[in-house]
């Protein structure tokens, strides 16, 4: 439903040099996370699994064993804000965020909120200050409403925000889980276009979900709180490819929205907010027509324009040459950069043309051949 593949993980890093922060119930004992695990802190209550079951969605090992997590190589710090009653106060939430920052998470998971509420106001103070280099997922919760209420917001600071709502196996809304409404995030008490929370909302699946049930096992559960780290794990495989994303957090959450399915009405809407999320496109260029390229063929590197690209269309000789694309995409006041294999030789090889030695994307490959063509292509090889 989200497009992933395990290899889409491993050509990205699997996630080895990411940090996610936790702020969950304890994880505890569970072989498919405990090597993850760098750090914990907090309080120590462990009700019924809920913190491994999504620690498991986001770093569970490629074993062969359980399930597979998104970003199995990542390192978790993770931090128990619930007390024995199994409620957390604003404070211990915002101790668990400054923890969490502290420890080198640059993307926090946080499966938790205030019934009734999409997002509650008092996540304002609860981010006040602490915004400036993490990205924050938040589950949408669970009681099946759409928010009318604004809330005031910190635009000086502006976190940079992802609230997740679920889907079930048909695509659709699921029943239980909170919309993003007509309410709005506003700035000194007035609502500018582009405030609606729904500019912040996104989907993914959360309905009968294969999770680590704590206890070694496995379990299905359903909730807003097992759709959040599939976008998590997203951002993750982000911050492992291209490390420099970290410092820039609000680049990292357009990305995933911008890279979203539509779903709903067309467009940005109430129920889905910017769609379904999609980690092929998320790891994939936004637009190929604003990239710039460099053609490597038979080790001569040349300069073309997108333009050009398109307009020579698919190349036979690519395979026997072994061309590869490197490409490069502005995004905000950073860049992505790319390196495609256009003949099969180069699947599965690494290559030290971005800087360092990484995968060839081989998942982009079809992606960039439909766009040359002018067809329209999403499914991917690896």
């Amino acid at each position: 439903a989200v497009r992933w593949t395990p290899q889409v993980t491993q050509i990205q890093g699997s996630g080895g040099d990411a940090v996610i922060g936790l702020l969950d119930m304890t994880v505890v004992g569970d072989p498919d996370v405990a090597n993850n695990i760098t750090s914990a802190a907090g309080y120590n209550t462990n009700l019924g699994g809920h913190g491994t079951g999504v620690a498991s969605l986001m770093v569970a090992a490629h074993d062969g064993s359980g399930l597979m997590g998104l970003a199995p190589n990542a390192s978790v710090v993770a931090y128990n804000p619930f007390d024995q009653t199994g409620t957390a106060s604003w404070e211990d939430v915002r101790s668990g965020i400054t923890a969490l920052r502290a420890n080198g998470a640059s993307v926090i998971n946080m499966s938790l909120g205030i019934p009734g509420w999409t997002l509650h106001g008092d996540w304002k103070a609860a981010l006040d200050g602490l915004a400036s280099d993490t990205v924050f997922v938040i589950a949408a919760g669970n009681t099946g409403g759409a928010q009318t209420t604004d809330v005031e917001w910190n635009f000086t600071e502006n976190p940079a925000l992802l609230v997740v709502g679920s889907v079930g196996l048909d695509g659709e809304i699921s029943d239980f889980s909170n919309r993003p409404g007509t309410a709005c995030l506003l700035d000194n008490g007035v609502c500018t276009p582009g405030n609606e929370l729904y500019n912040r909302f996104l989907v993914a699946p959360g309905e009968l979900i294969l999770v680590s049930d704590g206890e070694g096992g496995v379990i299905r559960r359903s909730g807003t709180s097992f759709a959040a780290p599939l976008v998590t794990g997203a951002v993750a495989l982000l911050h492992d490819r291209w490390p420099w994303l970290e410092q820039h957090p609000q680049e990292s959450a357009d990305i995933i929205l911008k890279s979203a399915r539509d779903l709903g009405a067309p467009g940005v809407d109430e129920v889905y907010g910017w769609g379904m999320l999609d980690i092929a496109a998320s790891q994939s260029p936004l637009s190929f027509d604003a990239l710039t390229f460099k053609e490597y063929r038979n080790g001569e590197v040349i300069d073309r324009s997108a333009t050009q690209i398109k307009a020579g269309g698919l190349q036979t000789t690519w395979e026997a040459d072994g061309v590869f694309f490197k490409l490069y995409e502005q995004v905000g006041e950073t860049y992505r950069d790319f390196a495609v294999p256009m003949s099969s030789n180069l699947v599965g090889q690494k290559s030290s043309v971005t800087g360092s030695e990484e995968y060839f994307q081989s998942y982009i490959t079809s992606r960039l051949t439909g766009w040359i063509s002018g067809a329209s292509k999403v499914l991917e090889t690896a």
